[in-house]
């Protein structure tokens, strides 16, 4: 009975973020935003979740495209009494044209090197005031998630997180680029 209950009062708490984020201007939805891409659906706007759905997007999160990702995809998932937050960077179409497993290694090697710190960099006072981490996966995309997690009543403080990454590209767009060319 429990389970019920708190998986109601989960998505009762994902349904006010999402008009608060709404409100904000965030495009949310319930699908996830990268696998949309990667199989060419495009994302239906229903109004609540499909049922057992425990999980909120967003899609269109302003940050400037100085590495060669293809989505960024930021979610938020509601379990026991936290709020999971999690930022994710995909990186596929570069991988895309290597069959060979050494030219793939390659290219995780020069993201380890290069695109991974520039995201990092970027996000590195958004994760220290917010107290995120960081996580890479390599599979058929390479996948790095700046990730935490808050406390139920903390919808104000995910509000604040989202507003500091509006800020950072804001900032980031009057800095003349901080030397990082644009990729397309």
């Amino acid at each position: 009975m429990k389970n019920n209950r708190s998986s109601r009062q989960g998505m009762s708490l994902l349904l006010k973020l999402k008009q608060e984020l709404e409100r904000e201007g965030f495009n949310t939805g319930w699908g996830h935003p990268f696998f949309e891409w990667l199989h060419g659906t495009s994302p239906e706007a229903p109004t609540s979740p499909p049922e057992g759905w425990d999980t909120l997007y967003i899609s269109d999160l302003p940050v400037p495209k100085f590495t060669p990702f293809d989505v960024i995809a930021v979610s938020f998932r509601i379990e026991a009494d936290q709020i999971y937050f999690e930022l994710a960077i995909y990186y596929s179409k570069v991988l895309e044209d290597f069959v060979d497993a050494d030219a793939a290694q390659e290219v995780a090697h020069f993201h380890d090197a290069d695109w991974f710190g520039r995201m990092a960099e970027y996000f590195n006072d958004i994760a220290i005031t917010f107290n995120l981490k960081w996580d890479t996966e390599y599979d058929v995309y390479i996948e790095d998630t700046l990730y935490g997690s808050f406390p139920l009543e903390s919808t104000d403080t995910i509000i604040s997180l989202l507003r500091a990454i509006n800020r950072e590209f804001l900032a980031w767009q009057g800095s003349g680029h901080k030397n990082w060319a644009l990729m397309d």
